[in-house]
């Protein structure tokens, strides 16, 4: 049935009386005729392809049923194309309308693709767990030559994985962090309230000289030169994914004046996401380079990105760094940093330390503080965004309340703040452009 629209009357009778010789088959399609279910003529053909796509998708759960691969449909040496069945077999998973799992079991393999879109078009359940285990069966096909030697294969599992937001590989996609003040894990494709970031696989570039240009084979050859940096630098091993630029989208980048230069702001307009391709679904893949993106945007997007960066405590917490313990209590914010020098190394250190800090002190925050913090969460005073215990980015200290819009720092004064690691009077956090109030307890 995949490409058959029509029959010839004679073969269509003919098919008739071989199953159902008991019945007149010329009544039965002046009746098919009657009903609007058939054209009826020299040839006959379903009034509606949907009835046929029906009829079909019943016709492939049989198959499905009687174990027969998936594969025979989707030939292995051109799974990709399109074989005439791709519709059909979106009906069949809806048939499954409580639980598509024994047909995506059956497509996972032969078609990534179509998979994927059954589990988004069909309208059926299909449970966590059976789409979270195409991951697993996925993401190793990328690479395998093995399994998928040619490069439009592996592309299309790529885009399969991209539909259904599971490509987690390290520099594609987003990390969810938790905020301070939030319960959550850290990681990618993780739950919970938090900021989500690109996650972004960053490089040392170390200090030095290079060669620009000079190759006289190149396109559009120039005269080259050795330049010479003097400082060591991080660059992202990737380019920047759909998925990625829609954190900054989604966060309304695009409404913040803060990121955007003067003659960039004033480009935006009333724009509120890219006008090239965004919308366009053949270039709007996720874990594909965003493309169409201007000089402002870009721009945009890093200064987003740094801010979304020290609010949570820093880069360089997001910087590769030698695994170390983390101290178990705030008296031990110096251990662990001893003898080390400083480099990015301790910085990194003295972040993850002072991350840990702060979970603890949410722990056993005061009683002025929880009644404070009543008051400032979820944006009850003046709609502003506060977070508690939370890490000042380059310097030492954990603040009670902070408020990234404004800059602004709340510290509730007592004895607490003489221990290390903790701000007791504002304009002691060492960072430039914080505003600070403090109030005793």
């Amino acid at each position: 049935m995949g490409r058959e629209t029509e029959l010839p009357r004679p073969q269509a009778e003919a098919i008739l009386r071989e199953h159902l010789p008991e019945v007149d088959a010329g009544l039965l399609l002046r009746l098919a005729a009657g009903a609007s279910l058939l054209e009826v003529g020299e040839n006959l053909r379903f009034t509606h392809q949907l009835l046929q796509e029906y009829f079909a998708a019943r016709r492939l759960d049989r198959e499905l049923r009687a174990g027969t691969p998936a594969s025979r449909f989707w030939p292995p040496q051109a799974w990709w194309q399109p074989q005439g069945w791709e519709e059909t077999a979106i009906l069949l998973a809806g048939l499954y309308s409580d639980d598509t799992t024994p047909v995506i079991e059956w497509l996972r393999d032969a078609q990534p693709e179509l998979t994927a879109r059954c589990v988004l078009e069909s309208g059926a359940h299909t449970p966590p767990e059976s789409i979270e285990a195409l991951r697993a069966r996925w993401i190793p096909r990328l690479t395998n030559l093995q399994t998928d030697p040619q490069p439009e294969a592996r592309a299309a599992v790529g885009r399969a994985l991209a539909l259904l937001r599971l490509d987690n590989r390290n520099g594609v996609g987003v990390i969810l962090l938790p905020s301070p003040g939030a319960e959550g894990a850290v990681g990618r494709g993780a739950g919970g309230e938090g900021i989500l970031l690109p996650d972004i696989a960053w490089v040392e570039i170390p200090a030095g000289v290079f060669q620009m240009g000079g190759d006289p084979d190149a396109w559009d050859a120039r005269k080259g030169g050795r330049f010479d940096i003097p400082y060591t630098f991080w660059m992202a091993k990737y380019p920047v994914t759909y998925a990625q630029y829609e954190a900054f989208v989604a966060d309304d980048g695009y409404q913040n004046q803060d990121y955007w230069t003067k003659a960039g702001w004033q480009w935006r307009g009333k724009k509120t996401q890219p006008e090239a391709y965004w919308n366009d679904p053949q270039w709007h893949i996720g874990n594909h380079p965003v493309v169409g993106v201007t000089w402002y945007e870009a721009y945009a997007y890093t200064r987003w990105l740094d801010a979304k960066y020290r609010e949570a405590g820093g880069v360089e917490r997001f910087l590769p760094s030698p695994q170390t313990p983390l101290p178990t209590a705030p008296s031990a914010l110096g251990e662990g940093l001893r003898g080390l020098p400083l480099t990015g190394e301790y910085r990194a250190k003295a972040s993850e330390v002072l991350v840990q800090i702060a979970r603890e002190l949410r722990q056993r925050e005061t009683a002025a503080e929880d009644l404070l913090w009543e008051c400032l969460r979820n944006r009850r005073l003046a709609n502003l965004k506060f977070r508690r215990q939370h890490p000042v980015a380059n310097t030492p200290y954990v603040v009670d309340f902070f408020c990234y819009d404004h800059r602004l720092v709340i510290e509730l004064d007592g004895a607490q703040h003489a221990a290390r690691g903790r701000c007791s009077t504002p304009g002691r956090t060492g960072s430039p452009g914080l505003a600070g109030a403090a109030f005793p307890k």
